[in-house]
This record gives C-alpha cells, structure tokens and sequence, in this order.
C-alpha cells in the first residue's frame, strides 16, 4: 500500500507533454467552459484508478483557450484538509510561499482579496471527499465573490 504521506499534498506541475487522442473532446470542454456564463463553474472528471482523469485535467489546464485563467493545481488526496487547500491556492496564486494557516475565515477573507477581478482555473486532483457538507464548505472557499470566474476541475473517483 502507497504511503500517503510521501506523497505531493498541494500542487502539482504541470508541465507539457504529448497526449494522444483527446486533442479534440479537450477543445470542446475548453471552449464550452469559456462560454457559461456562471461566476464559479464547477466540472468533475470522475471514473475509476488509471483511466486519465488526471491527464485530461492537465490537458485543459495547459490549454491556450483558457490562457487567461490564473493557473492554481492543488493535489487533495484521501485526507480532505480545507485550510491546506486554501493555504495552497494562497501560495500559488500570490506567488509566495504562505504560512500554514489554520483559520479559514483568515483563509477566505485572503482568497476573497486574490480571487477578486481575476480569472481562475483550479484543479482539485484526487479529491476523495463525499460528505456534501464539506463540499459545500470548500465551494463557500471557492465562491464568486469579485471574480470575474472560477472554474474549478475536480478529479475524483466519486460520482
């Protein structure tokens, strides 16, 4: 069994690499994100271990129809932490390395400021969370506020 410990909790790099096949579903996803109209748009990429959620996630992520969007990769992993997520989104979005902040108020209020008048696609990878609470909770994190639009792409196992 894979330590999950080890492994990479926050972001990710996702850098270029060729990826066969889905050159043309990635266009649609890209181009039908750019058209909703909502504040914060929120996509799952759900199916089984292995299949590519990941890679597809990374597909749009680097894609040239959403170059506008502030770029943010959080890896989640099975231990759902909402103020590590934030405090990630914090750090890659300001460009500074942020102290591990355990109030989520503090958290919104900072995410609020950073959200606001921007354009930004995050990335949940691997997100294991089902309690609808909880989700809920990171969507309140996540929320319009002033932004011009949030799109969020969640990997999960979960439908």
């Amino acid at each position: 069994m894979e330590d999950w410990d080890n492994r990479q909790e926050t972001s990710f790099d996702a850098g270029k690499e060729l990826i066969v096949g889905r050159e043309e579903i990635k266009k649609r996803m890209a181009y039908s994100i750019e058209s909703m109209p909502e504040k914060i748009v929120i996509l799952p990429i759900y199916g089984i271990g292995g299949i590519g959620k990941t890679t597809f996630a990374r597909l749009l992520y680097n894609d040239t129809e959403l170059k506008y969007y502030s770029p943010v990769w959080v890896y989640v992993s099975p231990r759902f932490d909402l103020c590590k997520i934030g405090n990630s989104i914090i750090s890659q979005l300001s460009g500074k390395e942020n102290e591990a902040n355990n109030d989520i108020e503090l958290i919104k209020r900072c995410l609020t400021k950073l959200l606001s008048g921007k354009k930004i696609l995050i990335v949940l990878d691997d997100l294991w969370e089902n309690n609808a609470i909880r989700l809920e909770d990171l969507k309140a994190m996540l929320g319009p506020g002033d932004s011009i639009k949030t799109i969020v792409l969640v990997t999960t196992r979960s439908e």
